[in-house]
């Protein structure tokens, strides 16, 4: 019979609480996505806002003193698919996948891996030098790539044929 000592049992707890709880760093907010202009529906522009523990934050007025287990070192990026619009998804696709890493100070990608027409859902969570994550922050919406009617990027094109058109009638005229 195994007689337990008082000293054994307090040892045991006091071993128990010394288990240091791994610090994670703050997550990422104000994440949103949107369609980027002028592009044929071929990317989507993440933005978010950097995180309290990212000693590049403008916000992060003690980034001295901030712990350096918790310093923002990357940033993840994960999608996923919610419609294909009738095209065939993979099931990997509809789950969420890593895409992208942003280094720390980063607060902008432009993901130019989407389909024409498919709903996507982003998310993004900060990661220190040690490996931890801070909890995910989700999309404010999902976005969905699309062609715009005029690509404002090409006007100057418009207007220099327009004004050759021109100067074209004008010299077949006289």
């Amino acid at each position: 019979m195994r007689i337990r000592t008082p000293f054994l049992t307090v040892f045991a707890m006091l071993a128990m609480a010394s288990v240091v709880h791994a610090q994670t760093p703050e997550p990422p907010t104000d994440l949103v996505v949107s369609d980027t202009p002028d592009d044929a529906g071929q990317s989507v522009e993440v933005d978010w806002s950097l995180s309290g523990t990212d000693i590049f934050n403008p916000l992060n007025t003690n980034a001295k003193e901030t712990s350096p287990e918790v310093i923002v070192a990357t940033y993840a990026i994960e999608r996923k698919v919610l419609n294909g619009h009738g095209a065939d998804v993979s099931d990997e696709d509809t789950h969420w996948r890593k895409v992208s890493e942003a280094g720390a100070g980063e607060s902008h990608w432009t993901d130019r891996s989407v389909n024409l027409g498919w709903t996507y859902d982003y998310r993004v969570c900060a990661i220190d030098n040690q490996g931890d994550a801070s909890s995910w922050c989700d999309a404010q919406n999902a976005v969905t790539p699309s062609m715009q009617l005029f690509n404002s990027s090409k006007a100057w094109l418009a207007i220099f044929m327009l004004i050759f058109g021109v100067f074209i009638a004008y010299f077949i005229n006289h």
